[in-house]
């Protein structure tokens, strides 16, 4: 028992110094990153720079198809980069990306059929309604 004793004042010894040194050093730390600060070093840290408002970019270009401003922000740098946006998917692809996603498998031969041979507007919103009431989802 008095070995027993021994072993976990050694061991709780051993804890409390490591706990010790992680503080010192934690503690370094954010003093350091405060005089940083204090210094003016933080202002070119993206995160301290003060908020601006960039209107985007104008659309100039025929290929562009949503006048959403996150996609004119896309699509100007794809022309920066001498890009061009992928062309529109057709139905199965998107049905199969859908699939993928939600159910994580690809469509089985009936469900794209029956959803190609579907006329009506809502086709879209009733596949994604079938693959979220799945049991697979």
């Amino acid at each position: 028992m008095q070995c027993f004793k021994k072993i976990n004042m050694a061991s709780l010894s051993q804890l409390l110094m490591v706990g010790l040194m992680f503080w010192t050093q934690a503690l370094a730390d954010k003093v350091a990153a405060k005089d940083q600060f204090a210094s003016g070093k933080a202002e070119h840290w993206w995160a301290f720079r003060p908020l601006s408002v960039n209107p985007p970019p104008e659309m100039n270009q025929a290929g562009q198809i949503s006048p959403h401003p996150i996609d004119r922000w896309v699509f100007s740098h794809l022309h920066e980069k001498g890009l061009q946006p992928n062309p529109r998917a057709d139905h199965r692809v998107l049905l199969r990306r859908a699939s993928f996603d939600l159910q994580g498998i690809p469509p089985s031969y009936e469900s794209v059929q029956g959803f190609m041979d579907d006329a009506s507007p809502a086709k879209w919103s009733n596949a994604v309604s079938g693959l979220l009431e799945s049991e697979r989802y």
